[in-house]
């Protein structure tokens, strides 16, 4: 109910009854004078008051009214604090239970700050910018997104390497776009669209931590293989490749036998022959013969 006139026999009367009828109290009602009651004479040409009752619309109560039903809808008991400015409203609840109005990381905070600015700004000329809190809920984690970028660029100026955040909301990415500022040899930009919008911080600077670009030795410092990493070194004693006398060549395998490992040239030429198998005797006393003469094998 936008509007309602009450009557009653005084101006007071006549108000009370309308706002009762309107169930709002009387800072959120606007009240206009339609007749001007009189008392006449021994009460004879008395005449009451009408007033008409129009309810207010301001951002302050439109911000109110919607999250009063949200939170009934929710089976919680609120209470608001409203702080209005021309540019803002900051909106502070109270009541039991409110870490369900916070939600996982103020995610359902933040959806009803973000449904409240909606209707606040719904059909209005000037937006105002909307600010939803409870318990101090607000403070707590710009405390804690401070230090997370803290942390955030330290490490980012000791390895070189950019940092990506979580998704943030606008509020948060400005608080750590702040803090990131305050620190040398750190920047910080967005990147992404909403809702998956994130902060990335880089250095500015060369990293100050970290290997260096070589090892001397390598594991060739210790009688193997190696070198440093350039390639400098070999195979040897720390690194230096033996090299082998003029005239000199290196033992060559042959074909390896049937059973055992390679023997080497030297070896094979002053083995001894090994004698014929059973197979072969077999065949040379089978050829003593007239009949097909000798078989030389």
């Amino acid at each position: 109910m936008k509007t309602f006139e009450a009557t009653g026999k005084t101006y007071e009367e006549a108000l009370m009854a309308g706002l009762a009828q309107m169930g709002l109290p009387s800072e959120k009602v606007d009240v206009e004078v339609l007749e001007e009651g009189t008392k006449g004479f021994l009460g004879i040409g008395a005449k009451p008051y009408k007033l008409l009752l129009t309810k207010k619309d301001t951002p302050a109560i439109r911000a109110e009214e919607f999250l009063k039903n949200v939170t009934e809808l929710m089976g919680l008991t609120v209470t608001f604090e409203i702080t209005e400015t021309e540019e803002a409203l900051l909106i502070n609840m109270q009541g039991d239970n409110q870490g369900i109005l916070i939600g996982h990381r103020g995610e359902t905070l933040d959806a009803l700050q973000y449904l409240t600015s909606l209707q606040v700004n719904k059909g209005g000329k000037e937006y105002r910018r909307v600010t939803l809190d409870t318990e101090g809920y607000r403070a707590k984690r710009e405390q804690t997104l401070i230090a997370l970028a803290g942390r955030m660029a330290a490490k980012v100026q000791k390895s070189g390497r950019r940092m990506v955040l979580e998704p943030m909301n606008p509020y948060e990415r400005r608080i750590i776009h702040g803090a990131v500022s305050t620190v040398k040899g750190a920047t910080s930009s967005s990147t992404g669209v909403e809702p998956n919008r994130r902060v990335v911080i880089s250095s500015t600077v060369p990293p100050t931590g970290g290997k260096e670009g070589s090892r001397e030795g390598g594991r060739g410092g210790r009688n193997g293989r190696g070198g440093n990493r350039r390639g400098n070194g070999g195979r040897g004693n720390g690194g230096e490749r033996r090299s082998r006398p003029a005239g000199e060549r290196r033992p060559r395998l042959e074909d390896p036998p049937a059973i055992g490992g390679p023997v080497r040239r030297e070896q094979a030429e002053t083995a001894p022959k090994s004698e014929k198998s059973a197979v072969e005797q077999e065949i040379l006393s089978a050829n003593t013969g007239k009949r097909y003469g000798k078989i030389d094998i």
